[in-house]
């Protein structure tokens, strides 16, 4: 959901980008082509002919494979629940987590079993205007991950859903007004386990 996550390509896996919005169309193939169909019929065939040049090849495979996860993606979506959570407003990371919940939605009918979704909040390199900018940050991470839990709930879905927040590098305070580049840091576990058929907080 934040671009290029390569964490989530594995040995019989591949990553597949979406934006919070869904799927990433080829336009000229979503839509009519010049305003005919078949245009558009016709570019798909030559961006996913094969060939015997192998980043011709490659650059097929990849445009065959997007193209097919976007139309499975995009009728199964549409034919998801819709939800009655309300996500936060002018929020990204909200966004990101609103589409994610309507991907989890849709796990059976796109025979997932297991689902690892990528989502990024940006701006805690703060230099300078902690105090200000921190809290900020926070409180927006605070309303969509609130948001995005009460969306696993209505989906019933709580209990096999874990959501932990990770980092390329910590913090430490320089003072008062900002923070430096650091080791280490705190992040959050969040999540639910059904204990005798009920909804039980697991803290970390």
């Amino acid at each position: 959901m934040a671009g290029n996550a390569v964490f989530l390509s594995g040995r019989s896996a591949v990553q597949y980008q979406v934006s919070p919005r869904g799927p990433v169309a080829l336009d000229a193939v979503r839509n009519p082509l010049f305003g005919s169909a078949a245009c558009s019929a016709v570019l798909r065939s030559l961006v996913t002919a094969p060939s015997t040049d192998l980043l011709e090849h490659e650059h097929a495979r990849v445009m065959a494979r997007s193209l097919g996860a976007g139309d499975t993606l995009t009728t199964a979506l549409a034919g998801g629940p819709t939800l009655a959570t309300v996500f936060p407003s002018n929020n990204s990371l909200a966004d990101q987590l609103r589409m994610v919940a309507r991907m989890v939605s849709t796990a059976a009918e796109l025979g997932a079993r297991r689902q690892v979704f990528f989502v990024s909040l940006g701006g805690f390199d703060t230099h300078a205007g902690q105090s200000e900018v921190h809290p900020a940050l926070l409180t927006r991470l605070a309303g969509a991950l609130q948001a995005f839990q009460a969306a696993m709930a209505e989906l019933r879905v709580a209990d096999r859903v874990t959501t932990f927040t990770a980092s390329e590098f910590g913090r430490t305070f320089t003072g008062t007004d900002g923070s430096d580049h650091g080791w280490g840091g705190s992040h959050l576990i969040l999540g639910v386990q059904s204990t005798a058929g009920a909804f039980t907080a697991r803290r970390r």
